[in-house]
């Protein structure tokens, strides 16, 4: 029986505590600093990924604020263009009309002085 028990001791079977090794505490302790190593590189990745976002989507944010400025000076360049043809348009339909009225007053003055003119021809 002492040999049996000399043996468990030895093996650290049961009924005999185990104790830490001091290079298990240093294996420990090496293995959490590589853990917090590899999450601090992991943060660092994620902080260079996360500038590299911002910086694409400032860029993509500046180009598309840039095409809608462009959209709109073209559709108010457009615009003007539809506005000053129909004042164009207006102008001439207005002048046509004009014209006309001039055209008919000129006949109605023209039968007014044929018709005085008869008359005093026929007074004569």
């Amino acid at each position: 029986m002492a040999a049996a028990r000399s043996q468990q001791g030895v093996g650290r079977g049961p009924g005999v505590l185990s104790h830490p090794s001091p290079h298990r505490g240093l294996e420990l302790k090496d293995e959490r600093q590589r853990q917090l190593e590899g999450v601090r590189a992991e943060l660092e990745a994620e902080r260079l990924r996360t500038r590299e976002l911002r910086c694409h989507f400032t860029a993509a944010t500046r180009e598309l604020k840039e095409a809608a400025e462009r959209d709109l000076r073209l559709l108010a360049t457009r615009l003007h263009s539809a506005w000053a043809q129909r004042q164009a348009w207006e102008l001439q339909r207005l002048r046509e009309l004009i014209r006309r009225q001039q055209a008919v007053q000129i006949c109605q003055l023209l039968r007014s002085k044929e018709a005085e003119l008869r008359q005093v021809q026929g007074t004569l």
